[in-house]
C-alpha cells in the first residue's frame, strides 16, 4: 500500500493498493535496505476494481529532499 503526502492544502489522498510490478519489487528492495521511512516520487496508472484502487507504478524513484530552499 503506497500513501501520500498532503498538498498544500492540508488534504492528502487516500491510499492505493500496489498492483505487483518490476517497479514495485525495486522499490520494496530499497524500502528493505533503506526502512520504513522510505519516500518516493511515483508516476502509474490508476485502476479501479470493485470500487477499490489500485496504482500500478510506472516509475519510482527516492525522493530527494533539498533542505529549505527558501534562503
Amino acid at each position: 500500500m503506497i500513501t501520500f503526502d498532503a498538498d498544500s492544502s492540508g488534504l492528502g489522498d487516500p491510499p492505493l493498493y500496489l498492483m505487483p510490478s518490476q517497479e514495485l519489487e525495486e522499490m520494496e528492495a530499497q524500502v528493505e535496505a533503506g526502512g520504513d521511512g522510505a519516500e518516493f516520487l511515483v508516476t502509474g496508472e490508476v485502476f479501479i476494481y470493485r470500487g477499490q484502487a489500485y496504482l500500478l507504478p510506472r516509475i519510482a524513484r527516492p525522493a530527494v529532499d533539498h533542505g529549505n530552499l527558501n534562503r
